[in-house]
């Protein structure tokens, strides 16, 4: 499938990803759209674009997980970053992250 972009509402570009969902594509620098009748325009949010490396199985979660929520890849891995920088922020404060079940709570505990 392509992944040429195409234009969204309020002009904002978008990009089908391998499974044909649309998301949000802003270019590297900042758009200008014109705004209403004043004859203004806005600027867009620019975005870091960035490709990494990952093994087949990482690559399979990131698929199940995007797959299972209906979301694209680009929105998967924005929410499993968010996700990972909140645990973060706490265990740097000094709060454990628990995972209960039922009586029973296991701590999570990131390696470095």
């Amino acid at each position: 499938m392509s992944t040429a972009p195409v234009l969204g509402r309020m002009g904002v570009r978008l990009e089908r990803d391998r499974a044909g969902v649309a998301s949000r594509f802003p270019s590297t620098v900042p758009h200008l759209e014109a705004s209403g009748g004043d004859g203004g325009a806005c600027v867009m949010p620019s975005y870091t674009r960035l490709t990494v490396n990952i093994n087949t199985e990482t690559a399979a979660a990131l698929r199940q997980v995007a797959e299972s929520r209906g979301v694209s890849y680009t929105e998967a891995v924005r929410r499993a970053v968010a996700l990972l920088k909140l645990i973060e922020d706490e265990t740097q404060k000094g709060h454990a992250i628990q995972v209960s079940e039922g009586k029973n709570v296991r701590n999570i505990i990131l390696l470095a």
